[in-house]
């Protein structure tokens, strides 16, 4: 996302960075207000409900990683290695900068953020995810879909305590129908679902990748699908991509590709491409009437959840199954080495030491599970150790 491998930081410039902001907050507003603007609609753009909840969250999320920097009292590093005084100048410049570059999906890096505090990062993570707003050259959720959902959330709370009262659900002066409701929900569900496989296969693909940890993993899927650009740890301000497997980039080029189309038009292609071969006729021909767009919707998130849930629940389904016995205490020579010998390997690889266990079993047989390569099972059965 620059010309220079340090990106703006290279420039060491206050007013370069400053005039950055104001172009970066520009660019992910609606555009449409903007053009309401020239036509001298000048009210349009603060009577937006989406463009006064962006301004907000932009604020917001700069005070919170302002304020959490200042209060760790940490020194600061740019993205040119060089580290600077934690004066308030400085921890203004690098908070509003960063955390309004994320919240834009521009990519633009001063400071690296990895070393800073968990709030600070927090923060980052949560914007990723939110993005600019609808109409503007950013990705993420958008921060219509954001305020539409808290309203949606609040509006079946109400209903829960209060299920009498009629109250319809408006968007400055635009009622919302049930049907955009759904497609809201859908909508931000679907993301979390696809970045959270995209985590998911990232750490299968990239299991003997030291380098591959859960928070390198989640960011980068976060990153390419919401098309921020960098992430957390060995994919931060400071660190590229270019690591990777071939298989992993063309799954985050795949993920970056449904975050510019949306995941809607994605699906919307897909329904298309149905009735061009004449999937849909041949269902209907046979009786079958099928909403093939929900039901995509539905393969999509069921499928990618299900997989998901089936590998951070690998471990624990694997014992349950096995009936492993986990060593905590070698009670023999042979468990003994065993583990030292599992855990030898793993330090040479520089992945955290998996757990090494026993099932019973008369083949000999072992077998090695777990959704993060820092938090592994190992297990050899019985028959396997005594011919050891």
């Amino acid at each position: 996302f620059s010309t220079q491998n340090a990106n703006i930081g290279h420039y060491n410039s206050r007013w370069i960075e400053i005039i950055t902001i104001v172009f970066m907050v520009i660019a992910g507003a609606n555009f449409g207000l903007y053009y309401a603007a020239i036509r001298g609609r000048l009210r349009a753009i603060w009577s937006d409900t989406e463009f006064r909840f962006y301004i907000f969250l932009l604020t917001a999320g700069s005070a919170i990683v302002v304020f959490s920097l200042l209060g760790s009292g940490q020194a600061l590093t740019s993205t040119t290695g060089a580290t600077e005084s934690s004066s308030i100048g400085n921890t203004i410049t690098q908070g509003v900068f960063t955390a309004v570059s994320i919240q834009t999906n521009t990519g633009f890096t001063i400071a690296d953020y990895d070393t800073w505090p968990f709030a600070a990062k927090a923060v980052i993570v949560m914007m990723m995810f939110i993005g600019g707003c609808a109409g503007a050259t950013g990705g993420g959720i958008k921060g219509i879909r954001i305020w539409l959902a808290l309203r949606i959330m609040l509006s079946e709370l109400e209903w829960a305590f209060r299920p009498n009262v009629v109250r319809p659900l408006r968007i400055g002066q635009t009622a919302i129908d049930s049907e955009q409701r759904l497609g809201t929900i859908a909508y931000v569900l679907g993301i979390v679902v696809i970045f959270a496989a995209g985590a998911g296969l990232l750490m299968v693909f990239e299991s003997g990748n030291a380098e591959c940890d859960f928070t390198t993993a989640a960011t980068a899927s976060l990153a390419s699908l919401c098309t921020v650009g960098p992430g957390l740890a060995h994919v931060g301000a400071s660190e590229n991509y270019a690591w990777f497997s071939d298989t992993s980039k063309l799954l985050l080029c795949f993920l970056m590709v449904i975050g510019r189309l949306e995941v809607f038009a994605i699906l919307a292609v897909l329904s298309v491409a149905f009735r061009l071969f004449g999937i849909d006729s041949l269902l209907q021909a046979n009786g079958v009437d099928l909403n093939l767009t929900a039901l995509l919707i539905f393969a999509g998130v069921l499928g990618f959840a299900g997989s998901l849930i089936s590998l951070i629940l690998s471990k624990s389904m694997a014992k349950a199954a096995m009936r492993v016995q986990v060593i905590t205490t070698p009670r023999s020579a042979v468990e003994r080495w065993l583990i030292e010998t599992v855990h030898a390997q793993a330090d040479r690889a520089g992945i955290g030491r998996p757990e090494v266990g026993i099932f019973d079993h008369p083949s000999p047989n072992a077998f090695a599970t777990g959704w993060n390569s820092n938090d592994a099972l190992i297990a050899v059965s019985t028959g396997l150790l005594h011919l050891m």
